[in-house]
């Protein structure tokens, strides 16, 4: 089962949903919120080191690592910094939004176009990414300058990276240059990217962790169980462990 113009209807559809409703009126309410009184400063301050533009003469807070602030800073960059125009500082928050519903689709397809019939996996796919769309807390988390939405979007990704690595044929002929550098796993080294990405984000991004190297290890066992039946579950464990130890610690670390 490949992907159909009716995939690309329904991903374009819950995508331009998403938008709307993470877009329209991001600049209100036209002051900060919540935590936004340390990161968008911050954010400010990595971009202009200025008390008179930022309001804060240094760093407001060090709590996190700094990559969402980075990203929040994108938009300072582009479009400005005012604490009544918020805007700039909230337009990553709600770029990172909409990518991550649209990852969601692309996940939930993957997981479902294998064993539902028919466009199964295309309504599965729509609903999914629709609920997270009109969820009220990634909605609202979308449209302020806070760091907890960018971290949904790197384990969204990291959870798809190791799918795609599930379902990767494995190279029977000659391997490429990214296959030799990647052990064979390119989209495991993506999962490992998106991983620190989501630890540099918040330190809490790094529990993630023990769900992709959960999921890694039981597949590839059930891997080895298909490739050479064993009467012995050990033997499988074993096999896997030998072949795909060093892999996972390198691509994943």
């Amino acid at each position: 089962m490949s992907w159909s113009r009716l995939d690309t209807a329904a991903l374009i559809l819950v995508s331009a949903g998403a938008a709307m409703l993470r877009l329209t009126g991001l600049d209100r309410p036209a002051q900060l919120v919540f935590d936004e009184i340390f990161y968008a400063r911050d954010a400010c301050w990595y971009v202009f080191a200025s008390e008179s533009v930022c309001g804060v003469a240094d760093l407001a807070s060090r709590s996190h690592p700094p990559l969402g602030k980075w990203m929040i800073a994108s938009g300072i960059r582009l479009f400005g910094y005012s604490e009544t125009g918020p805007f700039s500082y909230r337009i990553a928050a709600a770029i990172a939004g909409i990518v991550t519903v649209i990852l969601v689709y692309l996940l939930a397809w993957r997981l479902l176009r294998t064993v539902a019939p028919g466009r199964v996996a295309t309504v599965g796919a729509f609903a999914a990414a629709g609920l997270l769309g009109v969820d009220f807390l990634h909605l609202v988390q979308s449209r302020v300058g806070m760091l907890d939405v960018f971290i949904v979007l790197f384990v969204v990704l990291a959870i798809l990276a190791v799918v795609l690595d599930r379902d990767r044929l494995r190279p029977t002929q000659r391997p490429t240059l990214i296959d030799r550098v990647t052990f064979g796993h390119p989209w495991r080294l993506v999962a490992g990217a998106a991983l620190g990405a989501a630890t540099a984000t918040k330190w809490s991004g790094g529990y993630v962790a023990l769900a992709l190297i959960g999921l890694t290890v039981v597949w590839e066992i059930a891997r080895a169980r298909r490739e050479q039946p064993e009467p012995v579950w050990s033997a499988s464990v074993w096999r896997a462990v030998r072949r795909e130890a060093l892999p996972t610690i390198v691509l994943l670390g």
